[in-house]
């Protein structure tokens, strides 16, 4: 990216859909890597989607943090 930072995704499996996605910033100055599977679900006027999976953020200061999606209704 125009910041020096890099970006890489990958999806792993068609079935069910998951997809693999790594960030690491300018300079190294933190990483984003994590996972996410797509679960949706049609009701008669919505759609809930159920993003499973996790995702991380690592520091150089040797900190890090860690989060699960949560389902959205749309």
């Amino acid at each position: 990216m125009e910041d020096g930072s890099k970006v890489y995704m990958e999806q792993i499996s068609h079935h069910p859909p998951v997809s693999y996605m790594l960030t690491i910033g300018p300079g190294k100055n933190y990483r984003w890597y994590g996972y996410s599977e797509y679960k949706p679900n049609a009701h008669m006027n919505s759609i809930e989607l159920n993003v499973l999976g996790k995702k991380c953020v690592d520091f150089p200061d040797g900190s890090s943090i860690e989060y699960n999606p949560t389902c959205d209704r749309i």
